[in-house]
Order: C-alpha cells, then structure tokens, then sequence
C-alpha cells in the first residue's frame, strides 16, 4: 500500500529596513492594531463576527478616513475606513466587515493609511478556539516591534487593555515596621506591620511589576525571610508563631525590612515571662488587629503602640465599613505606650469584604482585616493542610472546624506512614516513625489551628498521615514530605495501583500495592480492597486441559486469580504473589484494584528471555493517556552485552526530549509524566508567532546497538472516549516559515512494513516533493531518502529566492 502525506510551509520575503532610534520607545507613536479576534465563538461564514480594534496613543486626534485593515495572508480582505473618521487620543475604535474576513490560522493583519503605507500590523497570529479570546497588546499602545508586545486572553472589545505602569522615582521611599509588642511569651504570635511612603514599580522582562518587601527575621539559630506587597492603604503586615516546636528559642530577634532601597529596623525578646522593663523605639504609633479574616460574631482584639504619650490624651479611632461608611468610633487610653481595645462584629445584616480601622494620637495610622462569609463543608469535620508537598525542615499548618457542633477539643494524631528513603512501606510503629500526640483546642467558632516542624534527614521523606477525632468523628488529611516540594507532583488519586516491576520473567514474585487517600471509618467491617489479576482483555484467565502444559489458553478450566488486602491505617495495602508457568503464559496482563465504589488499574508483562534472541518485548501501560498522568515504558531485550537504552521522546510539536534507562537482568523501565494542563507553545519566528498544542500523539523511540523500534501513545483531555490512530507516516519541517534563500529541512518517519511472501516489493525510500499551492500547482523540488532502522528520515532543500516568492508550499511523502 503507497502511504503518502502532506504539509504546508510558508515562504516569506523579508526586504531590509532601518528602524529610527526613537522608535524604541515602549509607546506607539502613531495609530495602533490594539486588538483582534479572528476566530470569535461561532461560524464566521454566518456572520461578520471577527473584529479589529484600533487604538490612538498619541496626545493628537487622527483623520484615519480612507486608512484600510487588511489580512494578508490567504483571503486579502481589506476594509476601507469611510472619509472624515476621526479617531480621538486615547480612543478605541472596533471594526467589522464581512463574514470570513480572516483565517485562524497563520494570519497578519495590518493597518495602511490612505496612500498605502503600513502604519502597523500583527505579528503572525493563529486562533483555533473558536470563543472569547483574542490576541491583544499588553499595554494599549505598547510597541516594541515584537511579538512579545502581544498576549492571547479574554477580549474586552473597544476598552482598555491596561496602561504602562509609571516607574516610580525611589529616591523618597520610606519604610517603616514595628512589633505589636517588645516582649512576648512562648505560644503567643508576634505581629509585624508597617507601611511604605508610596508604591514602587520595577521592569521585569518588559512588564512592571509591584516591588516586593523584604521582611527579614533572626534570632537564636533562627534565620527567615518573608515576602509581602503593599496593600491598598500602603500597610503591610506579617505573623510569627512562637512555639519551640517550629525553631523558636528564647533571646532577642531582629527584624530588617528593605523596599525599593530604603531600609528599618526593630526588634523583640521571647521567653518564659515578660520583662518588666520595655524599651518602646522612638517616633513608632501603630495599631494592628489580632486576626486578618474574622466571621460574624467574633471579637477583633485591636492593639496598638506608642513611643509618645500624651498626658489625659486616648486614640481616637473609626471603623469603616467596605462602603467607606464610619460604623463604629472610639477612644482607647494607653497603659504604658500601649492601647487594646475590642470591637463585635454583628451578625444582623452583615457586610462582607475589607474594613478599615483608622487612628489618631501623635500622628494618623490605619490598619484593615476582612470580614468572611461563614461557609460550612458538609461533613462532620473539615481538615487542611496549607500544602500537599512540603520538604524537611518545613512548617506544617494544620487548620480544620468542627461543622454544626462544638465540643472544647479534639484528639491529634500525626504520623509518618510511608519512609521513600528507606524504601520502606509499612512504616506504622517502626522506630524510624515520625509520630506526635497530642490535642487541638477549638475557638469559639469550631474551628481549629495547630502547626509543627517536620525535622530535617532523608528519614523524614515519606507520606504523613493528620488524623482529628472525637466522639463525634473522625477526619484524615495526607501529605507528603519530598526532596523539592516546588516540582515534585504529588497527585493524589483516590486509591493508587503499581507493581514493583512492570516485566518479570517466569518463576518471579510480583508485589502489588497501592494506597487509598480517604478510607471508610466503621467499627464494625474493615473495607478490603479487592485485587484481581486478568488477562490484558480483562478476561479470567483460563489453563488449556493438561496443566502440565502450563499455557493459557481460550479454553479450559478458569483461573480465579483474586486477593483480597486490608489497609493500613495510613491507607496503604500490598499483596504478593509468584509467576508460575501453571498459570501464566507470556504476554500483558491487567490488575485492577477495587476499594468499594473505587477502582484503578495498571498493567505487566510476562517474558522468557530464554525466548527473546530474535528480538525485544517493549511495551506502554496504556495507548492514551489524560492530563498529569504516569506514563510507563517496560522492556525485555535479549542478552546483548548492553547496560542500558536510549530512549527519545518526540512530542506533537516536533521537539524532542532524549533520555535513556539503565538494563538490569535485561530489563529496564522508564517514565515520563504527561503535561498537567493543556496549553499551546507559541514559536516565534521573525517577530511573528502561532501556536502548538501539547495535545496529540507522541512517539517513543528505543534504541541499542543492534534493537530499534517505535511505540506510540496519545494525550487527550478525554481519555476515557479517545483512541489512538497512528499514521503510517508522518512529515514535518523544522519551523513552519522561512524567508527566500534559507535551507529548508524536512523530518519524518515511517512504520517500515515487512516484506511479504506474495512477492510483493516494498520501497525502501520515501519519496519528498515540494509542490506550491499556487496554480499551476508542480513539483520544484524531488528527492528519495533511506529511514533509519527506527524509521525516521530527514532531507534538505534550498529555497533559493529567484524560485521561491512568498507563499504557501507543500511537502508531500510517499512510502
């Protein structure tokens, strides 16, 4: 069977041209494409739906009367601007024209005056959504002359895309930060807030960005940094709980804060009792609240301090509401420098959002918190930790509510289940194990906080399980502990499936395990989960009459092969159990794990590499694959004398990742995990751009000195319903556009066919030809090139440009 497949490239002829020095400047100096959707939800054919805005920079209005918006790519449609429009400064304008004006893909659009001279255009754009999104500049009026200058997002036709951030002089920044109090005991939280002179704006790869404070804390053996940003009143705040169990020891702490240049300091003691004595820094007034978020019917403990007093004088506060209405005022005397007061927040009519507190003594200070909705979960107990991943020497904060009772407190468990350094699985009441006991007290709302130190050491890597309980219920939080909590994926499946090995050779003891996130508390039957092994097919598997034989067969007696595990509490279950010949033949075989409503499952493979000297068994644990998902590649190979395969991952867009995996007993698995989200890449090429999907097929190449093959599997974001369909053949260039007089490169490959016993005579080259898409439609270039043993194939072309003018061309293959 001929096999043959096309593609199209784009051919560009690019003249030379000398950009004036002022046309560096980040702001247009002239009208503008500012946005334009050229695939808007619907069919573009029923209706003259795609539109390009227009926007007017300059500090002039502009007669744009006659000026055209043309594609120029395929269709040429060009819209002209009636006589006598004007565009104001700082205007937006959004056109129509007719049903298909652009194309989705590959598409320029730009903007002529009346005498034909390109005022702007788009970089190359491609839109293949079909909704609300369109490509826009960053800024209105942003211009570098780059496709940088532009992003793919939400349209909002005829406003503003945002405005250029004015780069504040940081020459008069001032900042400022202070301590609730000078001394506190353990157990209490030290408060830390200031506020800055002005907000203060930074360039970072061509955007403007909010400069960051700097909150640097250090005491005895303790050493930490906090990042924070302004808010809109320019306070800003951070806390610090002082329990020794999170690294806290009694001395004095310094705290440094830097913004934008400018530097202060302040510091405070903890210990077992407060001195009598306090040193109050000079020129410091500041009020704070105990809490950020509070819920009708709780009390916000306001506190404050002063480095001046004024005799018979009290601060003198308001209260305003999101509205900006004055709910409440008051004064509040000091008692040694220092205020404290409290205010109820009602829950009649409640008003959901941000309060602020204002004060006045020796100077104005504000402070804000907001007010929350009380939303409940429907369980008994709600649980969290406010990470999945954490790595050693991290704080836990563990924070949960008890919904719709109320009881003083709740017993704490915490323990590590599972140790990856150790390779130790059943890790419950081990000596190794990290354990703590102990009881969270409960605030008058239900709810809960408790936080520890998980201590440093690889022994401490591993899964931990958080465990709440009462009487009146019980709730489960897992997380884990890993060497990089910033990348590391901790997916967290309902109940998990692997085997220790994914290939075994007969005679073998394969170990299944796996881990249930949430298991069913009962105090009468323990849930097991139910494991079955079955044939790939997810068939019984059967043993043909004489089991002397030791082969499966399609008939003959039925092998139930089930097991049953109970969990332990961490929620991990394991079963053993041996390969025999009786039993089971060469080949895949599904496991699948069942946990009352929940299943998984994941596949092996059984090879005799007695049996493998005219070749490899190399197999995926599945064809298609969703998002975030595992992808696993097991092998056997012969007795080749290698200690490892390399191993290339092609993905759709064409880039590839090498890799490799190291033989042990002539086995060797690799894994790779799919992309956790769909996007699409943008490539961008002589300041033009489109887009790839990470959607679609990829193509895993194994290779060693003497064993080639391909294997093949697909990402789709509904695996479940999806198949894979792998083309005989694939073709594709290395960039889709090039300018006249570049050298063309064109890559691919082949699924070799064997030669057959018909007599039939396979082509053993593939045959390349460049026809272009314009009538007459010939061949310019032709060529024949050899696959490799894995079938791929590359070959080379010049475009020279007395041949080549810009346009559409295509690369047909036939094998």
């Amino acid at each position: 069977m001929i096999r043959n497949i096309s593609i199209l490239l784009s051919v560009l002829i690019l003249a030379a041209f000398v950009v004036p020095a002022d046309a560096q400047s980040s702001m247009a100096d002239h009208v503008v494409i500012n946005e334009v959707d050229i695939n808007p939800p619907g069919d573009d054919s029923a209706s003259p739906t795609e539109w390009v805005e227009l926007y007017n920079p300059t500090s002039s209005d502009v007669d744009i009367g006659g000026w055209q918006i043309a594609s120029t790519t395929v269709l040429k449609q060009t819209l002209t601007i009636p006589a006598g429009t004007i565009i104001e400064s700082g205007q937006f304008i959004t056109y129509s024209y007719k049903t298909v004006w652009f194309t989705d893909n590959n598409e320029i659009v730009q903007l002529k005056d009346d005498n034909g001279f390109v005022i702007d255009s788009t970089p190359l754009l491609s839109d293949i959504k079909n909704d609300f999104t369109s490509w826009q500049r960053i800024y209105d009026g942003y211009d570098l002359d780059s496709s940088d200058d532009w992003k793919f997002v939400v349209s909002n036709a005829g406003s503003s895309n945002g405005k250029i951030p004015v780069v504040e002089s940081t020459e008069d920044v001032s900042v400022k930060i202070l301590s609730a109090k000078s001394s506190y005991l353990f157990g209490e939280t030290a408060i830390l807030q200031g506020s800055v002179s002005e907000e203060v704006y930074v360039e970072q790869l061509g955007d403007f960005k909010p400069e960051s404070i700097t909150v640097t804390i250090r005491g005895p053996d303790y050493n930490s940094s906090v990042l924070l940003y302004p808010d809109l009143n320019l306070n800003f705040k951070t806390t610090l709980n002082l329990h020794p169990v999170l690294g806290i020891n009694e001395g004095v702490y310094d705290v440094s804060v830097s913004y934008a240049g400018a530097t202060s300091e302040t510091s405070f003691s903890v210990g077992e009792e407060v001195p009598d004595i306090e040193i109050i820094q000079e020129g410091v007034f500041a009020i704070v609240t105990d809490k950020s978020q509070y819920l009708p019917g709780e009390t916000v403990s306001i506190s404050g301090i002063t480095s001046e007093v004024i005799p018979f004088e009290g601060l003198k506060y308001e209260l305003k509401n999101p509205n900006g209405i004055v709910i409440e005022t008051g004064t509040l005397y000091p008692t040694d420098g220092e205020f404290s007061g409290e205010i109820f927040m009602t829950t009649v009519n409640p008003v959901f959002g941000t309060y602020t507190i204002n004060g006045e003594y020796v100077d104005e200070t504000s402070t804000s918190f907001d007010l929350v909705e009380d939303i409940k979960e429907d369980v008994q107990i709600s649980l969290w930790t406010d990470k999945d991943a954490y790595g050693t020497g991290d704080v836990v904060t563990i924070s949960g509510r008890l919904n719709n009772l109320w009881v003083s407190s709740l017993d704490l468990e915490i323990l590590q289940t599972r140790n990856t350094a150790l390779g130790v699985n059943d890790f419950e009441g081990g000596d190794f194990a990290f354990k703590i006991l102990d009881v969270v007290r409960l605030e008058g709302d239900s709810s809960f906080q408790y936080q520890f130190k998980i201590p440093n050491g690889d022994e401490r890597l591993g899964d931990y399980r958080v465990k709440v309980s009462k009487e009146v219920g019980t709730a489960i939080k897992i997380f884990s502990v890993v060497d990089d909590p910033t990348s590391d994926l901790i997916a967290r499946e309902p109940i998990s499936l692997s085997t220790d090995k994914t290939v075994y050779d007969f005679g073998d003891k394969i170990t299944i395990s796996g881990f249930v996130n949430e298991l069913t508390q009962s105090t009468t039957d323990v849930p097991v989960v139910n494991v079955s092994i079955k044939d790939k097919d997810g068939n019984p598997l059967t043993i043909v009459g004489d089991t002397g034989g030791g082969r499966l067969g399609t008939t003959g007696s039925v092998v139930s092969y089930d097991f049953t595990a109970v969990p332990e509490p961490s929620g991990r279950y394991s079963i053993s159990t041996d390969l025999s010949r009786s039993i089971f033949a060469e080949g895949q075989y599904l496991v699948t794990a069942k946990y009352l409503k929940l299943s998984t499952s994941t596949v092996f493979s059984v090879s005799d590499s007695l049996t493998l000297d005219d070749g490899a068994s190399v197999f995926l644990d599945k064809e298609v694959y969703g998002l975030g998902e595992k992808v696993t590649l097991s092998g056997l190979l012969p007795a080749i004398g290698e200690s490892a395969v390399s191993i290339s991952l092609t993905k759709p867009d064409g880039s590839i990742i090498n890799s490799g995996a190291t033989l042990d007993n002539q086995r060797f698995s690799w894994s790779w995990m799919t992309p956790i989200v769909e996007s699409q890449t943008p490539l961008k090429l002589d300041d033009r751009s489109l887009a790839t999907t990470n959607l679609g097929i990829y193509k895993i190449h194994v290779t060693t000195s003497s064993v080639g093959m391909d294997l093949f599997f697909k990402v789709s974001k509904d695996p479940a319903n999806d198949t894979l369909i792998v083309p005989p053949i694939t073709v594709f260039t290395e960039k889709p556009i090039y300018n006249a007089g570049e050298e063309l490169k064109v890559l691919g490959s082949v699924i070799a066919k064997d030669q057959g016993d018909e007599g039939l005579v396979v082509p053993e080259r593939v045959q390349l030809t460049i026809i272009s898409e314009k009538a007459p439609t010939k061949p310019i270039h032709q060529a024949s090139v050899y696959p490799d043993q894995g079938g791929q194939f590359k070959s080379t072309f010049e475009l020279p440009i007395t041949i080549f003018s810009e346009g559409q061309y295509k690369v047909k293959a036939v094998y």
